[in-house]
């Protein structure tokens, strides 16, 4: 995997959006972050709670497409 952000870059980024007052942070894949303390998204996700973002939505992300042409779309992705 190559990546070019750190829980550093990452903590920065979140400083640079409480300083702006940004809506917030999003990744495109988070698969490979790592689950310990230098997780780049638990890095930001810390940083902007400390800043008092503490209205973060919570809501879980399901995307659905029955109707999809593909097997694995249509199924909600099952591992396998």
């Amino acid at each position: 995997m190559v990546t070019y952000d750190t829980s550093y870059s990452a903590s920065a980024k979140a400083d640079y959006i409480k300083q702006r007052k940004l809506g917030g942070a999003m990744w495109w894949e988070s698969s490979g972050d790592r689950t310990d303390d230098k997780s780049i998204v638990n890095s930001v996700v810390d940083k902007l709670r400390l800043a008092g973002a503490d209205q973060m939505d919570n809501t879980l992300n399901l995307l659905q497409y029955p109707s999809s042409k593909y097997d694995n779309v249509r199924n909600g992705f099952p591992s396998g």
